[in-house]
This record gives structure tokens, sequence and C-alpha cells, in this order.
């Protein structure tokens, strides 16, 4: 964003091309979009729920010891690893780090058993790397000419690849 319209302080409309101020809007604005101002319908934590939602919402008293050895498995299975990448989906954007799944899908076995060896390094040792831990928010347009007002925007956060396709084995 090169430019941005928003309400100052005293609720007048102004524009600026300060980068730093853009930023600064830009992030308080994304920090704040879905805040719930409160109103007499707003959900009080205090207040016991009704049915249904009482028990949808009822904590779960114990993980099955199947279901947590699931989740604390190694990825030992190369074809594990193959067919989660045969699954990623083409045609996204590749940010941060600019690979993208079409760069992924094409890779050699050699790499695709670091990969391999990376992705059980981090389950074993419960670490991760800074990479995965970097997104970009890109502001995208709404349907009608956004104007250079960030609340006719709406945002699209893009993360690691490589980040994308640990979880999608970890929940398959």
């Amino acid at each position: 964003m090169d430019k941005l319209i928003f309400k100052d302080e005293y609720d007048i409309t102004t524009f600026t091309t300060n980068k730093d101020e853009i930023e600064e809007k830009a992030i308080d604005h994304y920090c704040n979009i879905g805040k719930v101002t409160h109103s007499p319908l707003s959900y009080d934590s205090s207040s016991p729920l009704r049915e249904p939602w009482k028990s949808i919402y009822m904590p779960i008293n114990m993980a099955s010891q199947e279901n947590i050895n699931k989740l604390n498995r190694l990825i030992t299975i190369m074809d594990e690893l193959q067919e989660a990448i045969k699954d990623l989906p083409t045609k996204k954007a590749a940010e941060p780090n600019k690979i993208s799944y079409e760069i992924i899908k094409q890779l050699p076995l050699q790499i695709l058993e670091v990969i391999l060896s990376l992705f059980n390094y981090i389950l074993i040792n419960e670490v991760t790397s800074e990479q995965f831990k970097l997104a970009l928010l890109y502001p995208i347009p709404k349907p009608t000419w956004w104007n250079y007002d960030i609340n006719h925007t709406r945002p699209i956060i893009l993360s690691d690849c490589f980040h994308k396709l640990l979880v999608k084995i970890i929940n398959s």
C-alpha cells in the first residue's frame, strides 16, 4: 500500500502517503478487525451455556492414547511425504520464501529425504524453523473499488509452503 485514507482521532477523514503511518494504521486495523464490541447480546463467560452448546463445548476429559500416539509419531515413510506433496494445490502464491508448491512437486528424491529428516527433527525435538513463524499479510480489495480505504479490503496471509506441508501431514 502506498496510499491510505483513514479516520483520525477526531473522526476526520485523512489521506496519507507516509509509509510509517500506513504501516501503523494497517497493523492497528488488522489487529482489531475481528474484535467484537460488547452489546447485550454478547457472550458472557460467567453465564452458563444453554443446550445444545453446553454439550458441544464441554471439555474432553481425556484424549485417547491412540490419538496421542498418532500426533507423536514420526513421518517414517517417504510414501507419506510424496503422497502429501502430490495432493498439494497448484497456482498458489509462493511467500515468504518464494518456494512454490510447483517447485516442491519437482524436487528430486535426495532433497525429499532431507525434507523428511527435517520434519522428523522438528517433531522429535519440538522445535520449528524461524522461517515457519513468518507470514506475510496482504490487503486484498473487496469486489468494490477500495479507494485507499483499508476497511474495503480483506486480509490474506501467506505462509511458508514447507510449514503448510508439515501441518498437512500431521493433520492427515
